[in-house]
């Protein structure tokens, strides 16, 4: 099952720069949070709470543009958007 990944802001330095990946997954019906598990060690540490094995606080996970947790499923072609926190003033 092949899944577009989009990364914004600083992730994007965690996978070379590069703002989009297609990332091949081997089971069909995986969830996000097997998704995230293929993905690179440094991004997945980032996603990832160590204590609590939830996604770290003020991320955002969207599937086609609606928002997801760990637990939603996937399926051929979806297009998953990680946003991560956003500072200003």
């Amino acid at each position: 099952m092949l899944i577009a990944v989009k990364l914004y802001a600083h992730l994007k330095e965690f996978s070379d720069n590069m703002s989009e990946l297609r990332v091949k997954m081997e089971h069909e019906n995986g969830t996000v949070g097997s998704l995230i598990n293929v993905l690179s060690k440094r991004l997945r540490e980032e996603l990832i709470d160590p204590k609590t094995g939830k996604l770290a606080p003020a991320y955002l996970i969207t599937v086609n543009g609606k928002l997801a947790s760990l637990n939603s499923r996937l399926k051929e072609n979806d297009v998953v958007a990680i946003i991560p926190p956003i500072d200003g003033g």
